[in-house]
């Protein structure tokens, strides 16, 4: 469920990004705001920056966050409080 939760953020902070992107460049008059204008297809322009953004969220949390393996001397539950106080430091 993690996994879907960062894909489905992921996907909101790409679209929010390109947003505001577009957004400073229309208010400086950089580009048009026709969409037609601005993009080659149009309309249909969206629906491919947002498939490909959705792929790529899709994918991003496997690079992104991984799991790591610490090897501590003794057993886990003999050396928990040690790993606590240096994890808080």
């Amino acid at each position: 469920m993690k996994y879907a939760i960062r894909a489905i953020k992921y996907f909101i902070y790409f679209t929010v990004i390109i947003v505001i992107m577009f957004a400073i460049l229309i208010a400086v008059h950089a580009v048009e705001s026709d969409i037609n204008e601005l993009f080659k297809n149009g309309y249909d322009s969206i629906w491919q920056i947002a498939l490909m953004f959705a792929a790529i969220s899709a994918f991003y949390p496997l690079f992104g966050f991984t799991k790591k393996v610490a090897a501590v001397n003794g057993s886990l539950e003999e050396r928990r409080s040690e790993i606590v106080i240096y994890m808080e430091s």
